[in-house]
């Protein structure tokens, strides 16, 4: 059975990580900007049930982070966003739990057709790169009705084709206070064999939400734009490594820490 520790030593270590990064892009008017994440991805014992709500010990294995970093100005946007990430060869599994924002109290879903896009709908947004010869990434952008727009970019050639197309599977439930989407997609819809332990790709999670500090729109990177993908962080997919899950990032800066962390040892130990 997996040991499940919390350690408060890990905690402060987070935090002294985390924290200097916010006051330093202040102080150098963001003249310089602090190293992007590098993740690593546990696979899922078991596929979770994509139906928007979560049960009990079914994300346990995902990795799993919080905050939303705000483009342009590098600052935690003041809504909570917390995120997990889980594979196995054939699939790409993704979490989000999103408190609703001062302005989210009605969820639109205006688009509901999928290759529309209304910047006046919440959304979540994945940015995915394979490892490729000639980097190209992929981008979703996800609504809670829920409806897709996804479109494949490679930089170095101007190319943005809006004609790929993502098999996402998506569930999504809400309540007074967060919505919840979530999505998987094929391995396969990106051209790529089957996931294997060490497989490194480059992954962005991104968040439109109204009403949130300094900006509506963040991702859990550094970014100037989305589309930048030196700045998409590396996801590293493991078969059986420690699992981390470090929850209340956003309240960094509220003066009132509440930050949880969660490590989960190995299956083989």
């Amino acid at each position: 059975m997996k040991k499940i520790i919390a350690l408060a030593i890990m905690a402060v270590s987070s935090f002294v990580v985390i924290v200097p990064s916010v006051p330093t892009l202040a102080q150098e008017n963001h003249a310089k900007r602090a190293p992007i994440g590098q993740f690593t991805a546990v696979r899922l014992a078991k596929p979770p049930t994509l139906d928007g709500k979560i049960e009990p010990g079914e994300w346990d294995d995902a990795f799993g982070t919080s905050g939303i970093i705000a483009a342009f100005e590098h600052e935690l946007i003041t809504s909570a966003t917390h995120m997990r990430v889980g594979w196995d060869p054939e699939n790409l599994y993704f979490l989000f739990v999103c408190k609703r924002g001062p302005h989210e109290w009605y969820l639109t879903k205006g688009v509901r057709f999928n290759d529309d896009y209304d910047f006046g709908d919440s959304s979540v947004e994945v940015w995915i790169s394979p490892p490729k010869p000639v980097p190209e990434t992929y981008q979703s952008i996800l609504n809670t009705y829920p409806a897709v727009m996804d479109n494949h970019q490679i930089p170095s050639r101007g190319y943005i084709g809006a004609g790929w197309k993502g098999n996402w599977r998506i569930g999504v439930s809400e309540d007074a206070d967060a919505y919840i989407i979530e999505a998987a997609i094929p391995v396969s819809d990106f051209g790529m064999q089957p996931l294997r332990n060490g497989d490194v790709w480059n992954i962005l999670l991104c968040r439109t939400c109204h009403g949130s500090v300094p900006r509506a729109q963040g991702s859990w990177s550094i970014t100037q734009a989305f589309a930048e993908m030196p700045q998409h962080p590396p996801v590293t997919f493991r078969e059986d490594a420690p699992v981390v899950q470090l929850d209340g990032v956003e309240t960094i800066l509220s003066g009132n820490y509440r930050m949880n962390l969660l490590l989960t040892a190995p299956k083989q130990q």
